[in-house]
């Protein structure tokens, strides 16, 4: 594990691509589908899932002096390290945010272009994307401020929207 700052978004991607895809590609395995496209969707997912977890725990990191939003952003919005470690929720840093999520949605977008190609029996090795997307509509509702408290709430639905999703057989 490397404790360093991502660079870019593709950085951050090619980690989910050596870290998170391989789980889902696993369970893919697991259900026993073999098929491009559920691979080519479980790598997105994955992307979408590593973007995710990254906003999801960037005021944690900062309680901790830690910056993992891409530097690419950080530097293209003009937003110093030490001002997301401070918690300042000005609008440079909801750019940051909004331009990270919107690759995060751009993932689950692109993973659900497959859906007709994706065998149904592969549905359910992607009921994460109901997390990250419930998380990026709580963020936009925040108005992309990631130190928003509402962000770390409970989702009390959660439990029934992932059942939802599997009764549909969909992702």
């Amino acid at each position: 594990m490397e404790d360093k700052s991502y660079t870019s978004i593709k950085h951050i991607e090619e980690f989910a691509e050596k870290g998170v895809c391989p789980m889902n590609y696993l369970l893919l395995q697991c259900l026993g589908v073999e098929n491009i496209h559920a691979d080519h969707a479980a790598s997105h997912i994955g992307k979408a899932q590593s973007i995710v977890t990254l906003l999801r725990a960037a005021p944690f990191h900062a309680g901790k002096k830690k910056v993992y939003l891409p530097m690419d952003l950080l530097i293209k919005n003009k937003v110093s390290q030490e001002s997301v470690i401070r918690g300042k929720t000005d609008q440079p840093i909801k750019d940051v945010v909004y331009e990270t999520a919107s690759i995060a949605h751009h993932h689950l977008k692109h993973a659900r272009s497959f859906k007709s190609d994706v065998p149904k029996e592969a549905c359910v090795a992607f009921l994460s994307t109901v997390s990250c997307e419930w998380y990026l509509k709580q963020l936009q509702t925040a108005d992309f401020n990631i130190f928003d408290s509402r962000l770390q709430r409970r989702n009390n639905l959660l439990p029934l929207r992932l059942w939802l999703q599997k009764r549909k057989k969909t992702y």
